[in-house]
């Protein structure tokens, strides 16, 4: 019988809240790099923000996940409403696509209002 995989839990909601700050533009992204634990190690903020799903921000957005080396990682956007936009949802399908096969195990989008 093969192994059963296992996933990085995702932080707690308040973890990951204390990495938006009340002066985080509309839109900012931050990529949080977890270990197997699902502590972080390290953050990536993206300048460009979640504005685009386009497939080169796709590409450029993997990329920045899996150079860290990371077991997971999570996807946190700002949005003043605490939801989730067209935008970050088409975001999410094109980078989780072409994560499938990699090392790093992306876990979540998760929008916030900071």
């Amino acid at each position: 019988m093969p192994p059963i995989p296992t996933t990085t839990p995702l932080p707690p909601l308040d973890v990951l809240r204390a990495h938006l700050t009340p002066t985080d533009r509309e839109g900012s992204l931050r990529i949080l790099h977890l270990d197997a634990t699902g502590a972080v190690l390290h953050i990536t903020p993206v300048a460009e923000g979640a504005h685009s799903a386009d497939q080169l921000f796709a590409r450029y957005l993997a990329g920045l996940v899996t150079d860290v080396g990371s077991a997971a990682a999570v996807l946190l956007v700002n949005r003043r409403q605490g939801r989730p936009r067209r935008t970050d949802r088409a975001l999410w399908d094109a980078v989780n696509s072409r994560l499938q096969t990699g090392p790093t195990q992306l876990l979540e989008l998760v929008v916030l209002a900071g």
